[in-house]
């Protein structure tokens, strides 16, 4: 079994990697805020299949 410690360890490590966004989610928000909704829904179409 494990110790308390090392389970309160995994249990924050495994949050704060939920919680933080990654760059492509970070790059996806910053494209749509700066060229509004229609490029927002370009950036994600033209960026899916590279992700796939």
């Amino acid at each position: 079994m494990f110790s308390v410690d090392t389970l309160a360890t995994f249990v924050v490590a495994a949050f704060i990697m939920v919680v933080i966004p990654g760059p492509t989610v970070l790059f996806t928000i910053g494209r749509a805020m700066a060229l509004g909704r229609i490029g927002g829904f370009l950036l994600l179409w033209s960026e899916k299949p590279g992700a796939t």
